[in-house]
């Protein structure tokens, strides 16, 4: 599946590839959550189904500086096909750095606002940035009524990961 929010052909698609087009609302992880609950129930799947995601950005620089590097397409099936079952497409080089946050201070981040792109989006509808009811992480978790995480949380940034289904 190609899940296209830029209003533009996609172009190189293979040719058994399911091109949908979606609003261009909420990035790369709106895209992400519409495919993991309305297409992925769906498929057929079994025990050795690894899905990807990918952004059609993912050549461009890595912006989070020299401690990370990208992983390669392979590793991240390898890994997320083992027992781990996910795998981020941004390595850390610096080995005092973790893929692991503590949950508690995970969930203590807040987003105040957002700029990065900003000229690429529109205002217009009038809807604020900023929830009246979910202000935290920590709150966006809760409100998911899903189960409770160990104090230790794997992270990935920069919207590229694989898990196995």
């Amino acid at each position: 599946h190609i899940l296209s929010k830029c209003g533009q052909d996609v172009e190189g698609a293979p040719e058994n590839a399911e091109i949908q087009v979606l609003p261009n609302v909420g990035r790369n992880d709106h895209a992400f959550a519409y495919y993991i609950t309305s297409i992925l129930p769906h498929l057929p799947t079994n025990d050795s189904s690894v899905v990807v995601f990918l952004k059609d950005t993912m050549m461009q620089r890595v912006r989070m500086g020299s401690q990370f590097c990208r992983t390669d397409l392979k590793s991240m099936v390898q890994l997320s096909s083992s027992s781990n079952g996910f795998a981020c497409g941004i390595s850390i080089v610096e080995k005092s750095w973790s893929v692991y946050h503590d949950k508690d201070t995970l969930f203590s981040f807040t987003k105040q606002e957002y700029s990065k792109g900003v000229e690429d989006y529109h205002t217009a509808d009038g809807v604020p940035f900023q929830s009246e009811t979910v202000s935290s992480v920590g709150d966006f978790y809760t409100s998911l009524d899903a189960n409770p995480l160990p104090a230790l949380v794997q992270v990935c940034y920069q919207g590229m990961f694989a898990a196995s289904t």
